[in-house]
């Protein structure tokens, strides 16, 4: 009962700011979401399993990280490369930092303004891209530069107050 009032609440929320919300849609797909990653979590099994018996000595856990680590690159090089090259992200990155000669890589700064270019990147090739990411998303990745950029002022203010 509560939670038919819930959604009506839900849809006459949605309806006084112009937007639709097809409750019976959203719960079809996070059921097939849900049912995506029991297959996957069984397939990870079964390979697991596979990997278990070609390769039985060593520590227990060895083997599900090597999973879980699949798993991990396989979601990463989804936001940063999907559509484009494996290595895209490398790529974009360091063409953009081959228009600065002298840039210095070696100092903290520099490495400031690489990881910063790095999610930037990754924000616009999603945008370009139109990528639902796995890992993290474009709001998150922008909190991460605002951070780099509040970082890197920080850095700038002691190197000018050394001098």
């Amino acid at each position: 009962m509560a939670t038919s009032r819930k959604r009506k609440e839900r849809r006459a929320a949605a309806a006084s700011h112009g937007t639709q919300i097809d409750l019976p849609n959203v719960a079809n797909g996070r059921a097939q979401q849900a049912n995506e990653a029991s297959e996957t979590r069984s397939l990870e099994q079964a390979g697991l399993d596979k990997l278990r018996v070609l390769y039985p000595n060593g520590h227990p856990r060895f083997l599900q990280l090597l999973i879980e680590e699949a798993r991990l690159h396989h979601n990463k090089n989804h936001d940063y490369a999907k559509g484009g090259p494996v290595f895209g992200n490398f790529e974009r990155v360091a063409a953009i930092l081959r228009l600065y000669p002298g840039f210095p890589y070696d100092t903290r700064e520099g490495v400031n303004v690489t990881y910063l270019l790095k999610q930037l990147d990754c924000i616009l090739w999603g945008m370009c891209q139109r990528i639902e990411y796995k890992v993290e998303g474009a709001g998150p990745r922008a909190g991460d530069i605002s951070v780099y950029v509040k970082l890197l002022r920080l850095m700038f203010e002691e190197l000018e107050a050394a001098v």
